[in-house]
């Protein structure tokens, strides 16, 4: 997988790359690739590193919190819901109308019905009835509409009990006829509202620590110095993790215009084993001190990449 590269021998292909095709990309998605990569051991070749968009380095707008499901509510329900939040105990809501119970799926709310009168139980906003039975469907008519429930005793003086099944939910409810006739009848969810308040909260402090400055990013030394004549492949920066030195080079290099490497070792340069990820040259190794040569004769050009204090120093 690595390669060490001469500045005149470059394929075919690569030569003929227009300018810009160079894909950007950027430290952070470098240095994650670079971790998922094995070490430098002969026996088990490194994969390939996969760079990301160097637009990570920039600081990120804040992502827009997921919306509540709370503010939603209408404000009877929200307080009741932060009543549950708090005690434990959900009550029965009234709005106009509408009689509105709060939904568990082991309590069996008591509708009062009355004769020659219809009452309408509607269901959470896009829930499907699957199927409705009553215990008694010789004296109460059931008839299930799309996302409610209409049910009609036909004497007075009656009851019985009625399961609906949705897609998300099981009903549970006892019909009666009786003095107090609910025309239409509701429900809220306080726990499953909480569960999706909590993993909102959750998902919002999840994102504000993934947009933080990642401490990889403190870790990198950018003691590096560059010299030499504006050439248009003159790096743009040298960095370090550590382990690895990073030669980040202009942005609209063309390949046929790429420099060789080479780090200078017992007072003589020497080709050194490296990778060219997109707009990186990734040097397997620290060194103190390299250059980058492009050209013959009269026309080589040299950049020198000079590290600002030894290998191992603090500086």
């Amino acid at each position: 997988m690595r390669q060490s590269l001469n500045s005149s021998k470059w394929p075919p292909t690569a030569r003929e790359a227009k300018r810009g095709g160079v894909e950007r990309l950027g430290v952070l998605g470098l240095l994650a690739a670079v971790v998922m990569t094995p070490g430098c051991a002969a026996q088990k070749p490194a994969p390939p590193l996969e760079l990301v968009s160097a637009k990570l380095l920039e600081p990120a707008p804040p992502a827009p919190e997921p919306a509540s499901v709370l503010d939603r509510q209408p404000g009877e329900v929200k307080a009741a819901i932060d009543d549950y939040a708090r005690n434990g105990k959900a009550r029965v809501l009234h709005d106009g109308i509408s009689t509105i119970f709060p939904y568990d799926p082991n309590s069996q709310p008591a509708i009062e019905c009355r004769p020659l009168r219809v009452t309408e139980i509607t269901l959470a906003p896009g829930e499907s009835v699957s199927s409705v039975a009553a215990g008694d469907t010789e004296r109460w008519i059931v008839n299930p509409v799309d996302g409610r429930v209409l049910v009609k005793p036909k004497v007075a003086g009656i009851a019985t009990n009625l399961i609906i099944l949705t897609d998300r939910h099981s009903y549970s409810i006892a019909l009666r006829t009786g003095r107090h006739y609910m025309p239409r009848v509701g429900f809220y969810y306080p726990r499953e509202m909480l569960a999706a308040e909590h993993a909102r909260n959750q998902a919002a402090a999840k994102a504000a620590q993934q947009s933080a400055v990642p401490p990889l990013l403190a870790k990198l030394n950018f003691g590096y110095a560059i010299s030499g004549p504006d050439v248009p492949w003159k790096p743009v920066q040298a960095f370090d993790d550590g382990s690895r030195v990073y030669v980040e080079m202009p942005e609209d290099l063309m390949a046929s215009d790429a420099p060789s490497l080479m780090v200078a070792s017992n007072g003589q340069d020497a080709l050194v084993n490296y990778q060219v990820k997109g707009r990186y040259y990734v040097v397997d190794r620290l060194f103190e001190q390299a250059v980058l040569v492009s050209g013959t004769g009269a026309e080589r050009k040299e950049i020198n990449i000079k590290r600002n204090g030894k290998i191992g120093s603090q500086s």
